[in-house]
């Protein structure tokens, strides 16, 4: 399941806010022009997270946001602390429309942040801990093709702050395709 985008969306990527120059975040690799840059961000998996509900497990599901803009939500597994979603992400340019091409200089700049929520049916999610990957991470190298393969221990959130220990790690992939 894939949170899909269409048209062009605005970010300033120094301050991670809108700005009038267009510049495209699609997630749907059918949307995308992949005869330009783009990148592939796969949201594999979770393995230690917090249990937050009251049968000593939880229901995680990722959202990500792409300079402070919601780009993502995963679909949700019930009752584990393993969860294993396997789902892409794709950020690119739109095929059609007066977008400015996504670009190692435009993507360098972001903050990539995965929020593990654990989905309750009565009140409001939970927060399971968080990542921060700034963009540089994902199309700093040489050669067309940059691999980002990474366990990263999930963190605190700023935002949601929680009594609880933030327990476990999150795998995320990515690679940038230069054309």
């Amino acid at each position: 399941v894939s949170t899909q985008s269409t048209g062009c969306h605005s970010f300033h990527p120094n301050h991670n806010t809108p700005t009038t120059q267009p510049n495209p975040l699609l997630m749907s690799h059918k949307s995308i022009d992949r005869t330009k840059p783009y990148l592939v961000i796969n949201i594999r998996e979770a393995q230690g997270v917090r249990p937050a509900d009251s049968n000593g497990k939880s229901d995680p599901y990722v959202q990500v946001k792409i300079g402070g803009h919601q780009a993502h939500k995963t679909h949700k597994h019930e009752k584990t602390l393993d969860p294993k979603w396997f789902e892409k992400l794709y950020v690119g340019t739109a095929k059609a429309g007066p977008c400015t091409p996504v670009t190692k200089e435009f993507l360098k700049d972001l903050d990539f942040q995965f929020y593990v929520w654990d989905s309750d049916s009565i009140g409001s999610d939970d927060i399971l801990g968080m990542v921060t990957i700034r963009g540089e991470e994902f199309v700093n190298g040489a050669g067309g093709v940059v691999n980002f393969d990474k366990w990263l221990e999930l963190q605190p959130d700023p935002q949601h702050p929680i009594k609880e220990k933030i327990t476990g790690k999150i795998h995320i992939r990515a690679k940038f395709v230069e054309k």
